[in-house]
């Protein structure tokens, strides 16, 4: 309730600030580069994937150019629509989008460990960085929200380990910087990211999820046990009268 309450409120706070600011593009597109972190390299050891328009093109292109040797997909957080089967956990479906854009199944590795958020990407991604030492990342991700995740690898990952991962901003392919005001889309875009990066700043490392989430399986024993329960019960009541 109170993240609603403080989305809510400066939400309504940034869209008056914006709409003064309305008439003055340059100051707009100074706002909005506050977003962006680019570091790109020309080549690097792994690409790993987490957002961003045309993530996949990007990085088949750089295997297929042997500018990187391999990618990193993160293990999907499981929401309970992948649980219960009606939909494939995401990291199965951008291995089917690399896999139609000719990148072999050798060189796609998943990183154990479901996350759902930055944060937990960031502590996959030092397991990783432990277990190769000479290895370096370029993480790819949606360039409005590449500042956040910077931050984040900053705050998470030792200094040593941190200068290890470099960041690039994927562009929408329909708005950027220098005119996300002009679109309904790149608006909600620059809102919602901005707040996302102070609250980032202002909060910090989220709580933990609490580890009883529901389990589809579970739940199912659980009813089926009850069930069996009530039976014995009334089958009970019905032997004593």
């Amino acid at each position: 309730m109170m993240r609603r309450h403080w989305r809510h409120k400066y939400s309504v706070l940034l869209i008056a600030i914006l709409l003064l600011l309305a008439a003055h593009g340059r100051i707009l597109e100074f706002a909005a580069t506050a977003l962006v972190c680019d570091q790109r390299l020309p080549q690097g050891d792994t690409i790993a994937i987490v957002s961003g328009d045309g993530r996949f093109d990007f990085a088949a292109q750089a295997v297929a150019e042997d500018r990187a040797q391999r990618i990193l997909l993160f293990e999907d957080g499981f929401r309970w629509l992948v649980q219960i089967g009606a939909l494939p956990p995401g990291h199965e479906i951008d291995q089917q989008h690399l896999v139609t854009r000719n990148v072999h199944q050798d060189q796609i590795e998943l990183l154990a460990g479901p996350v759902t958020n930055h944060w937990d990407r960031a502590v996959r991604l030092t397991g990783w960085l432990d277990q190769h030492a000479d290895g370096s990342i370029l993480l790819l991700c949606d360039r409005f929200e590449s500042r956040r995740v910077r931050s984040i690898l900053d705050q998470v990952l030792p200094e040593s380990k941190s200068e290890r991962v470099r960041i690039v901003g994927l562009a929408d392919r329909r708005f950027d910087e220098t005119n996300w005001w002009q679109s309904r889309t790149g608006v909600k875009s620059f809102v919602d990211a901005m707040l996302a990066l102070l609250h980032s700043y202002a909060v910090g490392l989220p709580p933990p999820v609490k580890s009883n989430s529901w389990d589809p399986v579970e739940y199912e024993r659980r009813l089926g046990g009850e069930v069996r329960g009530q039976k014995s019960e009334v089958r009970g009541q019905k032997l004593g009268t």
